[in-house]
């Protein structure tokens, strides 16, 4: 038994490659076929007009217009204090700290120029920063004036 019988056993109405029968490619095998590709075409939805496409990019818009939800700002007013408070508590035992003493005083500003911040813990930020910064000064001052003395020495 040949390819070709093999084919014609199992589709007879269609024939296949090795067939002696073959059709052209733009001609449909069945006149079935013909009216299966009419039907298909007049299925086919037609295209959307600019007013549709307008209509639907402007639901788009709406979507995307409504307002977000509140969503409350942070706030720096601790994150100042934080650092103030380190930054005078080091400074009774070296001059080091006095950034961080910088830090809480430029957060302390931030805080006190807010609307939204705790002004009160702010306020407070700013005065122990700036001693914190004055007790680091003082320490810089007694180094540089020991170093002063052991090298005139």
């Amino acid at each position: 038994m040949t390819s070709a019988s093999r084919l014609e056993e199992h589709e007879p109405g269609v024939p296949g490659p090795h067939s002696a029968r073959a059709t052209a490619p733009d001609e449909p095998a069945e006149p079935s076929a013909a009216r299966d590709g009419a039907e298909r075409e007049a299925r086919v939805e037609p295209a959307p007009s600019r007013a549709a496409e307008r209509a639907a990019r402007e639901k788009k818009r709406e979507k995307k217009r409504q307002p977000k939800t509140w969503k409350p700002r942070r706030s720096v007013a601790g994150l100042a204090l934080m650092f103030a408070m380190f930054g005078l508590s080091m400074s009774w035992f070296m001059p080091w700290a006095a950034p961080a003493s910088l830090v809480g005083v430029i957060l302390g500003v931030i805080a006190v120029a807010r609307p939204w911040d705790d002004r009160a813990a702010g306020g407070w930020a700013l005065g122990l920063g700036i001693a914190g910064l004055a007790g680091s000064a003082f320490w810089a001052w007694q180094i540089w004036s020991a170093l002063q003395e052991v090298g005139g020495a």
